[in-house]
């Protein structure tokens, strides 16, 4: 009675080219399911968090990610960021200022750099007047990192006297 319970084997042998075309099907398919995903209103619409089991995994997956890679992913993310926060949660600024600053190379428009300059120094003067001396002279010196890439490459003379007055 026991032995009529367990599944019987097939008896056709799958052969090994066969299995290469059903796992390349397979990618296929989850390859097309991911850019649909990725392309459609739902995921652009929503934050996803997204956690690994534990942090040696994480690091281990940022460590080996190209370094051009891990530029694109903090800009993303601190877009991402930037576009969602909420204007009374510091930690999401400095978390929006921190990710953009990694990904400072791939900011090339006078917009954006000028958004990174305020960024920062909002980012700066609020850990300022928290006491977070040394991360706001970081915020700082990010602001002024991303004022001189304006100066060099767009307008020597811009100014934004709303951000500095002290």
């Amino acid at each position: 009675s026991r032995s009529n319970s367990l599944p019987k084997p097939d008896p056709s042998p799958i052969t090994a080219a066969q299995m290469r075309r059903r796992k390349s099907l397979v990618r296929e398919k989850v390859e097309d399911d991911e850019k649909s995903f990725a392309e459609s209103d739902i995921f652009q619409s929503r934050i996803f968090v997204f956690n690994f089991v534990h942090d040696r995994i994480h690091e281990c997956l940022y460590n080996h990610m190209p370094s051009d890679q891990r530029i694109s992913l903090h800009h993303r993310i601190g877009t991402l960021l930037k576009n969602t926060q909420n204007d009374q949660q510091k930690q999401t600024l400095f978390e929006v200022a921190r990710h953009l600053n990694i990904g400072f190379p791939l900011i090339t428009s006078l917009e954006g750099l000028s958004e990174l300059v305020r960024i920062n120094h909002t980012a700066g003067m609020e850990a300022f007047q928290t006491a977070a001396f040394s991360q706001s002279e970081s915020f700082a010196e990010s602001a002024f990192k991303a004022l001189d890439e304006i100066h060099s490459k767009f307008d020597p003379s811009f100014e934004d006297p709303e951000m500095f007055d002290l």
